[in-house]
Parts: C-alpha cells; sequence; structure tokens
C-alpha cells in the first residue's frame, strides 16, 4: 500500500475514534467509514492537480514577427518565407531522428526552391500593377438625371390629376376616368390594329399558299429526277455509240460541246 493511502487511512481512523466521519458528520459510537465517503476523500485529494501545459500555437507566433505596417504583399511574402522555414526546420527534426535520412539532398532540394521563390518573389514585385480602368459615371450621372426629370413630371402631372379629383368631388361633377391618365404613348396603343383578328382572316389564304408551296415543292423534286435520268440515258447513248464508231477520247458531256462550239482540231484531225 503507498503512503498515501495509508495516510488517507490513518486520518479517516483519526476521524472515526474522534466521532467525525469524512464530510464532518458525527459519527455515532462503533460506526465505520463508507465506501463512498473513501471514494469522496479520495476524489478531493486528486481535485486540485494542475492541467498539462498548452502546445504552443506557431501559426501566432510567425503572425506576430510579421509586421502590422508592411504593405499586403511584403506582409504576404514575409509569410511565406516564415512558413516555408518553419517546414524545413520540422523536415530536418524528423530526419535527423529517421535511419538513412540523407539532410545533405533535403539541404539541396531547400536551396533551390529557395532561390526559385526568390525569383517569383522578385518578379512579382517587378512586374507592373495592373491599372484600374477609368471609371467614367458622365454618362450614368446623365441618364440618372433623365431618369428623375421624367418621374418629376409624372409626380407632377399625379398632383395635378389628384387636385382636379378633389375638385370634382366637391362640386359633384363626375369626371371621365379616361381623361385621368393619359400617357404619350396612350393614343398609338389605342389605334393599333388587332393583328390576331388580321390572322384569323388571313388564315384560308396561309393555308393556300402552304398547298401552293407545297406544290411546287414536290414539282421541283420531280423535275430534278427527270433530269438527272435524262443525263444518264444520254450519257449512256453515247457511251454506246462511242464504242459503235470507235472513239476512244469522247468527251463525257458531247451535247453541252456541242451546243458550246465546233470540235476541237484533234476530233476534227481523227474523222
Amino acid at each position: 500500500m503507498s503512503e498515501t493511502a495509508e495516510a488517507q487511512m490513518e486520518q479517516c481512523s483519526g476521524e472515526e475514534r474522534h466521532g467525525r466521519d469524512p464530510e464532518g458528520d458525527v459519527l455515532t459510537e462503533g460506526q465505520s467509514l463508507s465506501p463512498s465517503s473513501m471514494q469522496n476523500n479520495s476524489w478531493r485529494s486528486t481535485r486540485d492537480r494542475r492541467s498539462l501545459p498548452s502546445l504552443p500555437n506557431t501559426s501566432q507566433t510567425i503572425c506576430r514577427s510579421i509586421s502590422q505596417s508592411l504593405p499586403e504583399e511584403e506582409r504576404q511574402e514575409k509569410l511565406m518565407e516564415a512558413s516555408m522555414g518553419l517546414a524545413v526546420k520540422k523536415l530536418q527534426d524528423s530526419l535527423s531522428t529517421t535511419p538513412k535520412g540523407s539532410l545533405e539532398s533535403l539541404q539541396t532540394q531547400v536551396e533551390a526552391v529557395q532561390k526559385e521563390w526568390c525569383c517569383l518573389a522578385k518578379d512579382l514585385r517587378n512586374e507592373p500593377q495592373c491599372q484600374q480602368p477609368p471609371t467614367s459615371t458622365a454618362r450614368l450621372q446623365a441618364e440618372s438625371a433623365s431618369w428623375e426629370a421624367l418621374l418629376d413630371k409624372h409626380r407632377s402631372k399625379a398632383e395635378q390629376l389628384d387636385r382636379q379629383l378633389e375638385q370634382c368631388l366637391e362640386n359633384g361633377v363626375m369626371l371621365d376616368p379616361s381623361c385621368l391618365a393619359q400617357s404619350s404613348q396612350s393614343q398609338l396603343i389605342q389605334n393599333k390594329p388587332d393583328y390576331h383578328s388580321v390572322l384569323r382572316r388571313q388564315r384560308s389564304v396561309l393555308s393556300t399558299v402552304e398547298l401552293v408551296m407545297d406544290t411546287q415543292c414536290k414539282m421541283v423534286r420531280e423535275l430534278r429526277s427527270r433530269q438527272e435520268q435524262a443525263q444518264l440515258l444520254v450519257n449512256e447513248t453515247s457511251s454506246r455509240l462511242a464504242a459503235d464508231v470507235g472513239f476512244q477520247y469522247l468527251s463525257s458531256d458531247p451535247v453541252r460541246d456541242l451546243l458550246a462550239g465546233p470540235l476541237s482540231t484533234n476530233t476534227s484531225s481523227t474523222v
């Protein structure tokens, strides 16, 4: 039994001899400690233990080391460099405890990466910043002013109509509702033709035109087929006649050549 347990047992026995339990209650003569009382006493002895220290936060340390007064680009560059250095340090620590770990190869790779990073950061610093396009608000302001003028015009018209309506109601005169709201396009809208009725009246004419167009399309297709058949017949007849007469070099379209002009000199000499 450990010394702590022995001390607890002695304390409990002393309290029992003095007629009190560990909770401070009075014990009767011959009464022993209960298991729950002993458990509570043990819990009280371990209640004041200190907790483990918190792990260090490396990200906060890196951020604190960067000055807030620097521009945003330089702060990002400093943050990348610090993060890279922290990663390299962790890799070196892990390689030092790893069997067959080569710190020299790691250092070579780190130097190559740092060189590329320095070149990239230099290019970014020397790169001209994108110029913001000039925002011309003159056109938008003019358009806004025109809309405001139109709105004021409609408001004044509405106020005038309200006053006229109130006067008519006071005098007991009925006002024509058609005169209450007359816009600049109302006359044009009222005088426009009814296109739906026009199309309904012309439906029979459109059907006839559609039938005529279908008939014409069928006739054109039929004429094309007849033309192809006639062309095939002419080619077959020409080939057969050329074979019978003995012409070796005959044009594929002799009828067109005949209509175009006289025969060539070669054909004349052959004949």
